[in-house]
């Protein structure tokens, strides 16, 4: 690349099916460069998602060329029948493997029941509130990224699009949870069981 010098960043995000890289670039990229990423995604199959200023400014190369769709990266919990769609700048568990048996062994030991209601505390996208949903009575999940709550809520429409059961009702809220106060806490409601990750 002639941007080489100014791209201080790459990052890698990749699923069952797609791979995603973000490429932070200091200066605007040539023509040049752009098509030696788009070949490059031509003959490697890969995402190329760039990356001008801060996180909010990540964008897909040519998104107007793709499928909405097919921009999204996903990852599954099949014991609770998800699909958790996220974008490759998004905190996910870097081991999907393993945030299965986390999310299942999780669960397992909150063993939220359909009269009680959870707060899912530092919610992310959903990955521990989705699965309570398909448990408890009502759900609450509380995250700092008003970017991951926006996921949170388009992955529970989504995926009850997707299924026969409905979920409890769930509810997301963007709060700092660093800043915590008590009258907060107290406005949350009560809750018989927290999660907190």
């Amino acid at each position: 690349l002639e941007a080489k010098e100014h791209c201080p960043q790459l990052e890698l995000a990749c699923t069952k099916t797609t791979i995603a890289f973000v490429l932070r670039h200091m200066h605007p990229l040539s023509l040049h460069d752009l098509e030696l990423l788009r070949r490059f995604s031509t003959e490697h199959g890969v995402q190329w998602w760039l990356q001008s200023k801060g996180p909010e400014s990540v964008k897909l190369m040519d998104a107007e060329r793709v499928d909405s769709e097919l921009q999204m990266l996903s990852y599954e919990l099949p014991v609770f029948d998800l699909v958790m769609k996220f974008r490759p700048t998004d905190f996910t568990q870097v081991n999907p493997h393993i945030n299965r048996v986390l999310v299942t062994r999780a669960l397992r030991l909150l063993d939220a029941q359909a009269h009680e209601r959870v707060i899912d505390w530092f919610c992310g996208l959903g990955n521990f509130t989705l699965p309570i949903a398909t448990m408890a009575g009502l759900v609450l999940g509380v995250e700092g990224s008003e970017a991951l709550v926006a996921r949170a809520r388009d992955n529970l429409v989504w995926n009850q699009s997707q299924r026969k059961t409905t979920f409890a009702p769930t509810q997301f809220a963007a709060r700092n949870l660093f800043d915590m106060k008590p009258e907060l806490l107290v406005a949350d409601g009560t809750a018989d069981k927290w999660l907190v990750d």
